[in-house]
């Protein structure tokens, strides 16, 4: 699995222990105790993938795509159904979480969401290419849209990501990817779990790329970059 270089905010993590750790606090006078406000604040925001686009070579249309077809990486990991939005009163700053990881999510102080990430650069394959994937993310939060009774609204948000191979060696591993993927004999490795492993990691990077016809498989040899946008809702 790909390293992640920080596509988080930093402070997340702090705040969410700290909503944890932090209990109702008060003050007694004589025999009448008044409660200090919550330090924090949580908030649901409903959010779901709406569409999808995916793009290849410069020389074929980019094409739309089922948002089932939605890849599994890094960036589509934070982006969760719901998402939460934590809200610090004494520092007065805002982060909006994953549900499902809360140590996962993006700064939204200012009340707006504007980021941008990169993964460490791994080996393609089995030679000297090396991918990178770029993420960036865009959008806010709408309270007056349709939502669920119990959240405060949805979370509109545009994500771009971009995987990027770069060497000299990359046509020839990206034609040797190619062949792999129509046979998976061709795939490197000493017994048939190999082939059929390193044929699943080419269907895991380029698999939603061919199915949506923004790749055909005689494309993999020219390819330096594709990407994908999905806007959420």
């Amino acid at each position: 699995m790909e390293a992640r270089k920080s596509p988080f905010c930093p402070r997340t993590a702090a705040l969410v222990i700290a909503v944890v750790l932090t209990p109702l606090s008060g003050c007694r006078f004589g025999n009448k105790v008044e409660y200090a406000p919550p330090r924090y604040k949580v908030t649901t925001y409903e959010t779901a993938p709406q569409t999808l686009t995916f793009c290849g070579l410069d020389s074929r249309p980019c094409q739309a795509a089922a948002t089932n077809l939605l890849p599994d990486d890094v960036f589509t990991q934070i982006i969760t159904d719901p998402m939460l939005l934590i809200e610090d009163s004494q520092l007065k700053q805002a982060v909006l979480v994953s549900s499902e990881d809360t140590s996962m999510g993006f700064d939204y102080s200012s009340g707006s969401i504007l980021f941008g990430g990169e993964t460490n650069r791994i080996l393609a394959w089995t030679g000297e290419c090396e991918t990178t994937l770029t993420g960036l993310v865009e959008g806010g939060l709408n309270a007056t849209a349709p939502h669920a009774a119990g959240a405060a609204g949805r979370a509109e948000l545009k994500l771009t990501v971009t995987r990027k191979f770069e060497g000299a060696s990359c046509g020839e591993e990206l034609y040797e990817m190619y062949q792999c993927y129509l046979d998976a004999a061709k795939c490197p490795g000493a017994s048939e779990s190999d082939h059929a492993a390193a044929q699943s990691y080419v269907s895991w990077l380029f698999g939603a790329y061919l199915q949506s016809g923004a790749l055909l498989p005689e494309d993999l040899p020219e390819v330096r970059s594709v990407s994908y946008e999905v806007f959420y809702q």
